[in-house]
């Protein structure tokens, strides 16, 4: 096999390595969030992929030692002074960074300088052509019949305003097999796959659901059992 020119094996090499823009560090844990993903990784395994950090001075000049050799930082130490959070979050319709506030129990405690991390992830798909959407609302209205246009619209609010928690949750119920997940497919692209969950009967329970997202459902103080509003799909 012939080898790759020097320029192109450098430029796969710098789209494969993790640079410092890909992570924020985050505080009360003390790892480092990977922004593509949102997954937390060590302080070990952020050095092993990124090297250590030139310190500069005001003038952006190299800081030297006593031997004229530049002094460097490790990567999460960088971090650290420099792409800190102080909490993480589960938001939608925010930016990925909130600054200057925090956030428990549902409200907002406004605090200059400080900065929570946004996990949600808005979704990639592309909008479609709504006309060509007659089959979907059409399967819609053969399973639930008449609460079809309920069904449709609550998903519609979903996708079109993730923001905004609606006071009651779908719960779809039927035989297996006749076409519940086929309606809710392309829902969940259109809301991101990653924030769509389903729960089966013999592990659904509003612990369970609320434990997937805390933050979100924290303003929510049911007086009996119910769903939490942040559900995207249930079936059952």
């Amino acid at each position: 096999m012939n080898a790759l020119p020097p320029q192109v094996e450098a430029q796969i090499r710098n789209i494969a390595m993790a640079s410092l823009n890909d992570f924020y560090a985050y505080m009360p844990m003390h790892n480092y969030i990977y922004v593509p993903t949102r997954e937390p990784w060590p302080a070990s395994s952020v050095n092993s992929r990124i090297e250590p950090v030139a310190l500069l001075d005001a003038k952006g000049q190299p800081i030297l030692d006593e031997k004229g050799n530049p002094k460097k930082m490790s990567a999460s130490a960088w971090l650290d002074h420099n792409r800190a959070v102080e909490q993480m979050t589960w938001v939608p319709g925010e930016p990925m960074l909130i600054r200057d506030c925090l956030i428990a129990d549902g409200g907002r405690i406004k605090r200059l300088g400080v900065t929570c991390f946004n996990l949600y992830r808005p979704p990639t798909i592309e909008h479609g052509d709504a006309s060509k959407a007659g089959p979907w609302l059409e399967h819609a209205r053969k399973l639930f019949g008449e609460e079809a246009t309920h069904i449709v619209r609550y998903l519609a609010h979903r996708v079109q305003r993730p923001q905004e928690k609606i006071n009651h949750a779908l719960v779809l119920g039927g035989q297996q097999g006749v076409g519940k997940d086929t309606l809710l497919e392309p829902v969940k692209y259109a809301v991101g796959p990653w924030n769509s969950t389903k729960y089966r009967r013999n592990r659904c329970s509003a612990t369970s659901m609320a434990s997937s997202n805390p933050s979100f459902c924290a303003s929510m103080r049911p007086a009996t059992s119910a769903i939490p509003t942040d559900l995207r799909s249930t079936t059952t």
